[in-house]
């Protein structure tokens, strides 16, 4: 996925905080998520670009198999559509989704040098959704110290946040996106702190962009075998396919979610996909054998014995595969 340039930094315009979280409310998105075992969860993120690329907290999205990201419009009007997850750093806490359907408006991205310690920050985002009833809250407060973590630079400050503002924008008084809420320290050494709160500057997420879309569908592709490994061949076709529809050239997908099919007896479908697999790549001996099982499973002999030694030809060492075609050539003997 190209990494769209993001919008120019404008000159520097204080404007009024009603202002500044009107220009930018329509930028910013409630994320609700669904786990495998049907776990629920929300948070917030920001658009990135026109296109749909949004911006959050890896800990919002990690391990979800249904995002949803709801944006408000410009006169207030709220949307819901479908995401899909590109990449993610566990390490730094971000991550890349993008958004269904689209043109959507960006926020304004700024720098960690647009701040200093004592400015005015706001943050935005979607916090105690039960008690807010999922509506858009800003807060304000002084930017208390920027520093090195030991992974990240990161901005301590007293705009209050709480679960839910994770992946929201950190924005400075000209409405430039200047980092992401990410955390709250509530207590330390037994002694209860008011006003820690940590945005990642926003330098440390735009320099990882291209790295976070570098493999699109790999999330999807690692929740799908999970699921396969677990016995959850439907859930793992939809993540499969989730994979498929961010890197049609996905062999591994395609091979992942044909013995998902083969495996709930769907084996026309199974060999639709190991067959995408060898136009894909010719030389690959598991497609062929995984379609000779398939084609054997649907009485299809002749067909199986033939993609068998095939798989055979490209790989002579293959686990299983011998036993299978004498297993066949036995059959066709008697028959």
């Amino acid at each position: 996925t190209p990494t769209p340039t993001p919008t120019p930094t404008p000159t520097p315009t204080t404007i009024s905080t009603s202002e500044l979280v009107k220009i930018v409310s329509p930028s910013v998105i409630y994320i609700t998520t669904e786990q495998a075992g049907g776990s629920k969860g929300s948070g917030t993120a920001f658009i990135y670009s026109e296109d749909g690329l949004a911006l959050t907290n890896h800990h919002v999205v990690s391990g979800a198999t249904t995002i949803l990201a709801t944006i408000l419009d410009d006169q207030g009007i709220k949307q819901t559509v479908s995401a899909l997850l590109l990449g993610t750093n566990s390490e730094i806490d971000i991550a890349l989704i993008q958004l269904d359907g689209g043109p959507y408006q960006p926020a304004t991205i700024g720098s960690v040098d647009n701040i200093t310690v004592g400015d005015e920050v706001v943050a935005m985002g979607y916090p105690l959704a039960e008690i807010t009833h999922n509506s858009l809250t800003a807060t304000k407060g002084i930017v208390s110290n920027i520093r090195n973590d030991g992974l990240r630079k990161v901005i301590q400050h007293q705009a209050s946040v709480n679960p839910g503002n994770s992946g929201g924008p950190l924005l400075n008084q000209n409405g430039l996106v200047v980092g992401i809420n990410t955390y709250i320290v509530r207590t330390a050494e037994n002694v209860n702190i008011e006003g820690f709160n940590v945005a990642i500057a926003i330098d440390e997420v735009i320099s990882r962009i291209d790295d976070l879309a570098l493999n699109p569908g790999a999330y999807y592709y690692s929740l799908a075998t999970t699921l396969f490994r677990n016995g959850s061949y439907q859930e793992a076709i939809s993540n499969y396919t989730r994979a498929i529809n961010l890197d049609s050239n996905y062999v591994s997908a395609y091979l992942g979610r044909g013995a998902a099919y083969g495996n709930i007896g769907m084996h026309e479908l199974a060999i639709v996909d190991f067959n995408m697999a060898i136009q894909i790549d010719p030389n690959s001996a598991l497609a062929f054998h995984n379609k000779g099982i398939a084609n054997y499973h649907l009485g299809e002999f002749n067909s199986s014995l033939e993609d068998l030694n095939e798989a055979l030809r490209l790989d002579p060492f293959r686990t299983g595969t011998e036993e299978w075609v004498n297993r066949l050539e036995d059959l066709l003997r008697k028959e």
